[in-house]
């Protein structure tokens, strides 16, 4: 599952349907070259705007994208390994060392986040996306378990006098000065957490 706006390569293969069917609509494009066989394809503005769609959306998944991709144990020992995915990913997803650190504070936030569950669940994994939209870095975190919203913390009043429990919200403090557009999507038991840096 992937939540993203609508991107420049989007708005091109939406364009150039749409310009596709309303050629093949005036019907006076290809004249009397068109074979027989072909008409009721090329002639008909629906069916050569979807085959056109469908042509361009093929081309744009197929090629090579700026992404990178790990799954990962929840436990702790696990976290240099994921620092290590996105010190490795810094010259694909063109990020300065300004962002590799956000993305990187982010991704360990989320991660010491999303470890809550049942310890003794072996089948229990964390799968980390990060993909360059524009000149943005779209993230999106997929867990196999339900936990409290990402979103559902509060600020205690003073750090000093914090209990344990509160100082446990530091990290999405944190994370919230840096993340947008953070949602959290719980669906078929999977948990689910895009932001955007």
């Amino acid at each position: 599952m992937t939540i993203n706006k609508l991107s420049n390569q989007h708005g091109l293969i939406l364009g150039l349907t749409l310009s596709v069917g309303i050629v093949a609509e005036s019907g006076s494009y290809f004249g009397n070259i068109m074979p027989e066989v072909l008409a009721p394809i090329m002639g008909n503005s629906v069916a050569l705007g979807g085959f056109t769609a469908f042509m361009l959306s093929t081309v744009a998944y197929l090629m090579p994208k700026r992404s990178v991709q790990g799954t990962f144990k929840p436990h702790l020992s696990e976290l240099p390994k994921l620092q290590e995915m996105l010190l490795h990913g810094q010259k694909k997803l063109f990020l300065s060392e300004t962002e590799l650190d956000t993305l990187m504070l982010c991704c360990e936030e989320v991660f010491c986040h999303m470890m809550e569950g049942d310890p003794d669940d072996q089948e229990r994994y964390l799968t980390f996306r990060i993909s360059k939209i524009e000149e943005r870095y779209f993230t999106e975190v997929v867990c196999g378990h339900q936990m409290d919203d990402i979103n559902n913390f509060v600020v205690p009043d003073s750090f000093f006098s914090a209990k344990p429990d509160e100082l446990k919200q530091l990290g999405m403090i944190l994370f919230s000065k840096f993340a947008r557009d953070v949602k959290h999507l719980e669906i078929s038991r999977y948990s689910f957490i895009p932001f955007v840096i």
